[in-house]
């Protein structure tokens, strides 16, 4: 699955990284906020399901991703997709 973002901050941070002047330092730290801004962002739609917790203040319903989620590194990608079987080469 491919997502994409049209979020005004990510559009911000992709500027900001792609300026020839970012330094080194500095776009590490953008690729590193990226990275969580898109992990955020992509998990919009998950399924929730409701599930029963204690709190101290006692009995609630709380929410729980119903579906297991794997963020995969771009330089890792092609081999957990062989892994899994989603690509042959």
């Amino acid at each position: 699955m491919l997502f994409q973002s049209d979020h005004p901050l990510i559009q911000h941070k992709l500027t900001l990284l792609r300026r020839q002047e970012t330094e080194p330092k500095k776009f590490r730290e953008l690729v590193r906020e990226l990275t969580w801004l898109l992990a955020y962002e992509s998990l919009r739609d998950v399924r929730l399901t409701d599930v029963p917790i204690a709190t101290h203040m006692g009995a609630m319903v709380g929410k729980e991703m119903g579906e297991k989620v794997g963020l995969v590194p771009i330089r890792w990608a092609k081999r957990w997709a062989r892994r899994w079987g989603w690509c042959r080469s």
